[in-house]
């Protein structure tokens, strides 16, 4: 063990090579209350993880560091946002309902979005937005 080295935690639960604001995303679904994302909240999440990713890669930089620009780690979002509701819709909603929604919304070991009506249609607002955005670069149809 090298214990020079500092600790990492390690999600088990999805691993993969990939982009972090893919782990941005889905902690935005998962954890995030629908009453943060309103007046900027999501901005502001998004920002805060851009600003504390830049100061982390410079306190561990022996050299000059690559910025990260911002408009790419917003688009690097924005795909995540649309890969992850893919993958979620076609995985976990196929029995969504109201009602299934209200048996599982004490169960905190279940994503928001799977267990919160509000959590899940904000979910499905972010994956437009982000389509939208997408499409006017010119990724979609």
């Amino acid at each position: 063990v090298d214990v020079t080295r500092p600790a990492m935690l390690i999600d088990f639960a999805s691993t993969g090579v990939g982009l972090g604001m893919h782990d941005l995303a889905m902690l935005l679904t998962h954890s995030v209350a629908p009453a943060t994302h309103a007046a900027g909240g999501e901005e502001s999440i998004i920002e805060g993880y851009l600003d504390a990713l830049a100061a982390a890669r410079s306190a561990m930089a022996k050299g000059p560091v690559e910025e990260y620009p911002r408009e790419q780690a917003l688009r690097h979002y924005r795909l995540a946002v649309v890969d992850y509701g893919r993958f979620f819709l076609s995985r976990f909603w196929g029995d969504a309902s109201p009602e299934n929604f209200a048996k599982k919304k004490d169960e905190m070991n279940v994503s928001l979005a799977n267990r919160n009506v509000e959590a899940a249609l904000k979910f499905v607002e972010r994956i437009d937005r982000a389509l939208s955005a997408l499409e006017k670069e010119g990724l979609g149809p």
